[in-house]
């Protein structure tokens, strides 16, 4: 059984691994952009550096051409996000130690035992411990790409999606498809609506407070998990973190595959 999950596992990770860690480091720049944005005295979407991070994080620099559109790069980081969820529950799966002794070494990152061990522990060890926020952050990021995942998710959090795109409804700027919404936290900007009409998706972060699970509400609870805004300060630290764990996650996969691969070749010859 422990061979088919790890066949799953790499079966994703090879093709996908690479978005997968462009998510997660363009995420972690923008963690903190509010409070950067904040010291300069700027509106965060008024910094070139971080709508250029955002345009890469949620299309992979294809974004949409209207707010109701989709691209190419809207879909593949949908897909990845999900893809990401099998990932990260058959590494938990692969990672499960059989017995107490085998569970100290599963939490713990050996520094003296060769590059090849390190490698291999920061991907195990570290992994796991990311494991639950990069799962929020993957559960979450579907929702800017897909509207049948959208509904889904708002079903399951109990909301009216047709309430919520009454209560959002679509906006136009100067007659384009960008909406501003407004930001209570940080001010206004402006942000494509998301594929379904039910919520602005751009830069996600912490937008209003006191609102219901229902319109924006709703969207913004999903903004809130996915990037960590949920627990302050502390969430964003540690979100922060997590997002370079499941950067590195891939490289170290590659690492260990490609020597596994090497020594395989070599005892064959």
């Amino acid at each position: 059984m422990r061979s088919f999950f790890l066949k799953i596992h790499r079966w994703i990770a090879i093709p996908l691994g690479l978005f997968f860690s462009i998510l997660c480091f363009s995420g972690a720049l923008l963690v903190f952009r509010h409070e950067i944005a904040t010291y300069y005295g700027v509106p965060d979407h008024d910094m070139p550096f971080f709508r250029t991070v955002q345009n890469l994080h949620q299309w992979l620099f294809m974004s949409p051409a209207s707010h109701d559109g989709t691209s190419v790069g809207k879909v593949l980081t949908g897909v990845v996000a999900l893809c990401s969820v099998i990932l990260l529950i058959t590494g938990v799966i692969l990672w499960w130690p059989k017995n107490k002794k085998m569970l100290k070494e599963r939490l713990s990152v050996h520094f003296h035992k060769g590059w090849k061990r390190f490698v291999y522990d920061s991907h195990v060890s570290l992994g796991i411990y990311a494991t639950l926020f990069l799962l929020l952050m993957a559960l979450t990021g579907p929702t800017m790409s897909f509207n049948w995942y959208n509904k889904a998710a708002s079903a399951i959090m109990g909301a009216n999606t047709a309430a919520n795109a009454k209560s959002v409804g679509p906006q136009k700027q100067n007659g384009g498809s960008i909406a501003p919404f407004q930001d209570h936290s940080h001010g206004q900007m402006p942000a494509f609506k998301g594929g379904d009409g039910h919520g602005p998706e751009g830069f996600h972060g912490d937008h209003g407070h006191g609102q219901n699970m229902s319109g924006m509400g709703l969207h913004q609870t999903f903004m809130k998990l996915h990037g960590g805004q949920w627990a302050g300060m502390v969430g964003e630290i540690v979100y922060f973190l997590a997002a370079l764990i499941g950067g590195f996650l891939p490289i170290s996969g590659y690492y260990l595959w490609w020597k596994r691969r090497k020594a395989r070749s070599i005892n064959r010859s």
